[in-house]
């Protein structure tokens, strides 16, 4: 946990845009590369420890590997903006960077579930903050993703948070 935790601010500057971080963080990419290392090593280890179902770890630190996890989704999908994703080649080594790292974790077991587009059924391991009216819509779906719904083995983790578009009629 107190590995993690030491590294979740520097996770979290990545799922800003450039301009809204705080400086100190950029400059500890080494830092940064480590943390995620060893992110992917705690999440294997556990897999390995409880047979992929996050038994023999405890609840603070399964709490901090969903949280890095939706940090890491987080930045994920900001990098896949095109404007975003081609204004640099730092920008581009990053996000292969990410892209490796989410490999190495649903390797080891992570599933990181975004629902964003799926049509919506009662009973979904989500939790709807709205329903909203769309045009267009002849069902209920998932409009957007809050944040996503995590895994680790068949240990849920984290119940994503979406936005539930309903029609209008």
């Amino acid at each position: 946990m107190k590995i993690l935790s030491k590294y979740r601010d520097r996770l979290r500057q990545f799922s800003v845009p450039r301009e809204f971080r705080i400086a100190h963080y950029e400059d500890d990419m080494g830092d940064l590369n480590a943390a995620l290392a060893t992110l992917v090593d705690l999440v294997e280890a556990i897999g390995k420890k409880g047979h992929g179902h996050g038994a023999g770890a405890d609840s603070d630190t399964l709490h901090a590997i969903a949280t890095a996890a939706t940090g890491l989704w987080s930045c994920h999908r900001n990098l896949q903006d095109p404007s975003v994703h081609n204004s640099s080649g730092d920008v581009r080594r990053a996000f292969r960077h990410l892209e490796s790292t989410m490999d190495k974790l649903r390797g080891a077991g992570l599933k990181v579930i975004d629902n964003k587009g799926e049509p919506y059924t009662p009973g979904m391991s989500v939790d709807v903050l709205v329903f909203q009216p769309e045009a267009g819509l002849d069902r209920e779906m998932i409009i957007e993703t809050v944040e996503p719904t995590v895994y680790l083995g068949e240990q849920r983790l984290q119940m994503g948070k979406v936005i539930v578009g309903k029609p209008l009629h």
